[in-house]
C-alpha cells in the first residue's frame, strides 16, 4: 500500500521522464449505474516515440486503479495496448470494463469485435475478457474518459469530477456517448476483408478484397 502511495505522489504531475517520454497522473470521478461514486486512479505512459512520431496517439500504455466499493479492495491494471477506456462498473461485486479500439489498426488487432467494444470482467483476482453478451444490460451510459492529454480543460488539480466528465460526454458524438448494443458494419468500421476472412466472417465484407491500403494500414 505504502509503495503504491510513494508511485502515484510521484507522478502526481506531468513530469518528463527520459528522452521526452512523460507520466501523467490523474484522478477521474466515476458515477456508477447505482448511484454511487469512486474514484479512479490513472497514469499514462506517454513514449517519447509517440511524442515524436504521432501525437494523436499520446497515451499508448495507461494503469487505471480503484478501491472495490463493497471490499475495500484495491484493483490496479496496465491495460493492454492499443485500447481506450469508455466504462467502468459492477454487477454483483464483480467489475467491469468497456474499451474501443484506439485505431484502425487496433481494432483489426482486436479481431473486429461487433458490436466494435471489449468487455473485460474481474474474476479470480484477475482480468479477463468476455464476451460482449456478458455484459449487464444496465449498463449503458459513458462514464470513463478515454484520455487526459487532450481534455485537461475539464481537470482541475490533477481530478475530473463527474459533472465534468458529464461535460466531456456531451461533447463527444451521439455514438460515443453511450453503449450501441446494435451490430454495425465492420468493414465500414475498418476491419480488413482479409481479417474477416480469417476470422470466418466474411459474410461481413462490404468492400472489393482487394481495396488498397495506406501504409498505417487506413483504405485510401
Amino acid at each position: 500500500m505504502k509503495r503504491h502511495l510513494l508511485i502515484w505522489l510521484f507522478a502526481a504531475h506531468l513530469t518528463a521522464c527520459g528522452k521526452g517520454a512523460e507520466h501523467l497522473a490523474w484522478k477521474q470521478e466515476v458515477l456508477l449505474h447505482d448511484g454511487r461514486t469512486i474514484t479512479l486512479e490513472r497514469l499514462s505512459f506517454i513514449g517519447a516515440e509517440a511524442l515524436l512520431m504521432n501525437r494523436l496517439r499520446m497515451e499508448f500504455e495507461q494503469t487505471l486503479a480503484f478501491t472495490h466499493p463493497d471490499t475495500g479492495q484495491r484493483i490496479e491494471w496496465k491495460i493492454p495496448k492499443g485500447l481506450l477506456p469508455f466504462m467502468l462498473d459492477f454487477e454483483a461485486g464483480a467489475p467491469y470494463y468497456v474499451f474501443y479500439a484506439h485505431t484502425v489498426g487496433d481494432y483489426n488487432n482486436w479481431e473486429c469485435p461487433n458490436p466494435p467494444y471489449m468487455v473485460f470482467k474481474h474474476a479470480g483476482g484477475q482480468w479477463q475478457r468476455v464476451p460482449f453478451e456478458d455484459l449487464p444490460v444496465r449498463f449503458a451510459n459513458r462514464n470513463l474518459m478515454d484520455m487526459a492529454k487532450d481534455h485537461q480543460q475539464y481537470m482541475s488539480n490533477g481530478l475530473v469530477t463527474a459533472n465534468m466528465l458529464n461535460r466531456y460526454v456531451l461533447a463527444k458524438d451521439i455514438g460515443r456517448r453511450t453503449i450501441n448494443r446494435e451490430k454495425i458494419n465492420a468493414n465500414v468500421k475498418g476491419c480488413f476483408p482479409s481479417v474477416l476472412m480469417k476470422l470466418g466472417r466474411a459474410n461481413e465484407i462490404t468492400e472489393p478484397v482487394g481495396v488498397p491500403t495506406s501504409s498505417n494500414g487506413e483504405q485510401k
